[in-house]
Order: structure tokens, then sequence, then C-alpha cells
């Protein structure tokens, strides 16, 4: 393309430009930066979000984050899962839909993790969000 015929949008992707030299709608700047942010502090910023969400669906009803409770603390389910490569799909699939059902075996001795049905649904993205907060937990 040549120098005379780039616009603002298509400079974004050629040359190094400040998102405050692109003409952009509105509502896309703030949310540039928030993406900014975000990839600088990574999933830390976001810490109290996990935390808030943990209580929001109950999670503190039967684990803590240090010390045991009814289920185990999160300090402890990050220490026993540190290193496994299977470890965050299975604890998603865990918080999903509980254990002792089909395909998501017992994996604290005897103590299990309630189906969802009783207790609050948790979606997959919500899931994750709290799996990387429990398996961050030191």
């Amino acid at each position: 393309m040549q120098a005379d015929m780039q616009t603002p949008y298509t400079r974004l992707f050629t040359d190094h430009v400040t998102i405050d030299e692109v003409t952009l709608p509105g509502f896309v700047k703030p949310l540039a930066w928030a993406v900014v942010v975000a990839m600088l502090f990574g999933g830390q910023a976001f810490a109290g979000d996990a935390a808030d969400l943990a209580k929001a669906k109950g999670c503190f009803e039967c684990h803590k984050t240090n010390g045991d409770s009814i289920g185990p603390s999160f300090h402890d389910i990050a220490k026993r899962f540190q290193g496994l490569e299977n470890a965050r799909p299975m604890l998603i699939r865990v918080v999903t839909k509980g254990t002792g059902i089909k395909g998501v075996p017992h994996h604290w001795g005897t103590r299990k993790m309630p189906p969802a049905t009783f207790r609050a649904p948790v979606s997959e993205q919500d899931a994750e969000q709290l799996i990387d907060y429990v398996l961050a937990t030191e």
C-alpha cells in the first residue's frame, strides 16, 4: 500500500502509532486501554474479581483460602495440583459438574464436590477464572 493511501486504520497495522493517534468510535479507546492494562498486569490485576466470584458462587461455604474446612483449602488444592498438566481442565470439570458422577472421579479422599444441582451453577468461563485463582493461591 502506498503511503499516501494510508488511513489511520491501515496505519495502525503498518506503522507504530499510539491509540491516541487513531480515530476510533468512542467506546473502543477505553476498551483498548483495558486490554493493554490486562496484558501488563496479567491475571493478578483481577484477583479481587476472582475472589468476589468465589464468594458469589458460594465457594467459601466449604473452602477457605488457607486452612481446612468442609472442603480442602485453595492453598492445599494449588499445592496438590501444582505442575500437573491436566490439573486445570480436570479442576474446571470438577467445579462445573461436581465429583462422584460419571466422568469426574473423586480426587480428595472421601470428600465430594457437590453436583451443580446442589449449589450455585458455575459456567465454564467462571470455572476457568476460579481455577486460575485457586491454582495461583500461595
